[in-house]
């Protein structure tokens, strides 16, 4: 049977027979892409060594850290949290810190705070006065890291005192009317509300009838309401993938793999077989691939492909639900990333634009460079999303900023590649062993990305495409056209733009753009690898 749910496998409940450190690895070999985990160390700061250790493995499993709950004490002993237990509450204080310290390192934000048995020599007002203080702190301290503290109704603990979604609902709303912090929400574990009776229908209705405000865009002196925080944990977890190509394509995968749930569409379905693989669906339309998505991800070749994906009949300013987040990943004009923000703003809904920089090799790898374009908030918002895919990720101003950027991006990536290519046939002209001469280039100020990954190519004349030439020719035409209206000279590139175009015309379009070096081949009367 298929399906588009994505799972996140507990840690310290599945494969707990193994060591804490060799769990990750064993969820991924087990075909789990996130992990999720109990406070995993017995103390509620562990020496940092220990937390090193624990990142490390995640790291290196290749897994997302997708929950971790604060130190709850003894939990196999029948503990269930610290949050509102005088005797230990300095325990959880200090544990808030270091919980949030490690979701910053692994890009979680989802931190679970069990709020714990009632106390004979307590009474139960004490102890709930005292889990709205704690539940404040711990939500100020997730917030540094747009994170969210989630509280949860549990089953099997009979002094246990939240059991229904309403009762945990009540503690969020008296957090909120106390401190105004925002960022909490319900921990709808279906289990545990079943067994302990409750509407499960009706505490999942949220899901498919509200779309809450991020905290970060919350208005001062405004709070949202706990039911309409119901929503917190998932949001920008439904993706829409549009455009699956070379780069869309790992893109997408990894999106996935970090625990989000992908529907992925493109003209050619085929395309979609590595996402389906990683877990995701196969989208049959646009309209099919942004139902019910918080976020639609494209990444499409040209202005006018993303024009018709975001505006035609069909498009996702119609079929898309109001309010939600548009990435365009494509590198197209600013001019018409600044209309179509407009168009896409007037009808509620947010947009950046993100064009990547680092070809198939950095999508494939998750190390794409990305230049975001729009509001700070929605960057903030998403950069969860952008760390799965990128390393290098920044905001670099309003929209139309980030295709600014990556047009200046272009400019050095073919200025440099036809520099490469002039210098290895001048190498080559003179009989110089090329691929030891280019290793010792790329230790110098000579060095560059450019001249690490194309490198081989040009020695090996293998320009099977990671970038065409056809792209870049594209780009090449944005950079000269925007420099015209800016006033500013760029006779560099515009010469470099002639090269490309000659490529171009000489039925190259369909390479990799380290396939200048053929051009440089034709002007030097060079037989054509």
């Amino acid at each position: 049977m298929t399906h588009s749910l994505r799972y996140t496998v507990n840690c310290s409940i599945l494969f707990a027979e193994l060591p804490l450190l060799e769990r990750p690895a064993a969820a991924r070999r087990a075909g789990f892409g996130a992990v999720e985990f109990w406070w995993p160390f017995v103390e509620a700061v562990p020496p940092d060594r220990q937390v090193d250790a624990f990142v490390t493995a995640i790291e290196n499993a290749g897994v997302q850290l997708t929950g971790l709950n604060f130190f709850a004490g003894d939990m196999p002993g029948g503990d269930r949290g610290l949050v509102s237990w005088p005797k230990r509450s300095n325990e959880f204080r200090d544990n808030a810190d270091v919980t949030v310290g490690i979701g910053e390192r692994l890009g979680c934000r989802a931190f679970n705070a069990l709020y714990g048995n009632r106390e004979a020599s307590h009474s139960a007002a004490e102890q709930d006065e005292l889990a709205i203080e704690n539940l404040g702190a711990a939500a100020r301290a997730a917030a540094r890291i747009d994170g969210t503290v989630l509280v949860e109704p549990v089953s099997g603990a009979e002094r246990y005192p939240l059991r229904t979604a309403a009762d945990a609902l009540t503690v969020i709303d008296r957090v909120q009317a106390a401190y105004d912090e925002r960022n909490l929400g319900l921990l709808a574990d279906l289990y545990h509300l079943a067994v302990n009776g409750d509407d499960v229908n009706r505490a999942g209705s949220g899901w498919s009838t509200s779309r809450p405000t991020p905290p970060s865009r919350a208005s001062a002196g405004c709070r949202t309401s706990a039911a309409d925080n119901l929503l917190e944990i998932s949001d920008m977890t439904n993706i829409a993938f549009i455009g699956l190509g070379i780069m869309g394509n790992p893109m997408a995968v990894h999106l996935a793999n970090a625990g989000h749930t992908v529907a992925g569409f493109d003209r050619s379905p085929e395309r979609a077989a590595p996402l389906v693989e990683a877990g995701g669906r196969v989208a049959t339309s646009i309209a099919d691939a942004v139902k019910g998505a918080d976020v639609i991800c494209v990444m499409v070749p040209d202005s006018p492909d993303v024009e018709d994906v975001l505006t035609t009949d069909g498009g996702v300013l119609q079929q898309a639900e109001t309010g939600a987040l548009i990435i365009d990943f494509s590198s197209i004009r600013p001019d018409v990333t600044q209309q179509l923000a407009e168009q896409a703003q007037a009808l509620g809904f947010r947009i950046l634009d993100a064009p990547v920089s680092g070809g198939e090799a950095g999508a494939k790898n998750a190390a794409l460079s990305i230049m975001v374009g729009g509001d700070a908030d929605d960057f903030d918002a998403a950069k969860p999303l952008f760390e799965a895919v990128g390393k290098t990720v920044v905001h670099v101003g309003p929209s139309g900023s980030g295709q600014t950027v990556k047009a200046a991006n272009q400019l050095i990536v073919a200025a440099n590649i036809q520099a490469v290519s002039e210098a290895v046939i001048f190498l080559e002209a003179y009989g110089v062993d090329t691929k030891a001469a280019l290793e010792v280039l790329g230790g110098g100020l000579a060095g560059s990305a450019v001249l690490n990954q194309k490198k081989e190519n040009m020695l090996s004349r293998s320009f099977q495409p990671g970038f065409r030439i056809d792209l870049h020719h594209k780009d090449m035409g944005i950079v000269t056209a925007a420099a015209r209206e800016a006033g500013v000279v760029v006779p560099l590139g515009s010469l470099v733009a002639q090269l490309v175009a000659s490529a171009r015309a000489n039925g190259d379009g369909g390479l990799d753009h380290s396939a200048l070096l053929r051009g440089v081949e034709r002007l030097s009367g060079k037989a054509l690898s």
